[in-house]
């Protein structure tokens, strides 16, 4: 169900991202993000205008991003009811389990993050981003 729902989804992000969200976006690629920060230099030292280049590394991103806060921008973004209540299920469906001397004991029953390796976490994980946008 996950890769389904990722393909629809990430058919309208080029809509509903921001132009400089570089990253998932199909038509536009990561490597356009050295051409912008070279530009904005360029445009800093040609016009004697002062300027910051900030480039973050968020630790651990997937795992940090809050489910409640997932669905507020997937609203913001005009996403329908039941595409929210598809992704929530999606990514809120999940337990873990420690396995101890090679087997699983009890389970840990996640309130935020994404999945890496689920198909559709890249795409909600841009869309969480772009609220930084």
């Amino acid at each position: 169900m996950t890769k389904a729902i990722a393909n629809r989804l990430k058919s309208t992000l080029p809509i509903t991202i921001s132009p400089i969200q570089l990253a998932f976006v199909k038509g536009r690629q990561i490597t356009g993000v050295i051409l912008m920060a070279n530009e904005a230099v360029d445009f800093w030292l040609t016009s004697k205008t002062k300027g910051y280049v900030l480039k973050l590394d968020i630790e651990k991103a997937f795992d940090k991003v809050r489910w409640d806060f997932i669905d507020y921008m997937l609203k913001v973004k005009n996403y329908p009811l039941k595409w929210r209540s598809w992704i929530k299920a999606c990514i809120s469906n999940v337990q873990y389990s420690i396995l101890i001397n090679g087997r699983p004991k009890g389970r840990i029953l996640p309130n935020r993050g994404l999945r890496q390796g689920d198909p559709i976490s890249p795409f909600i994980f841009v869309i969480a981003m772009d609220y930084l946008s």
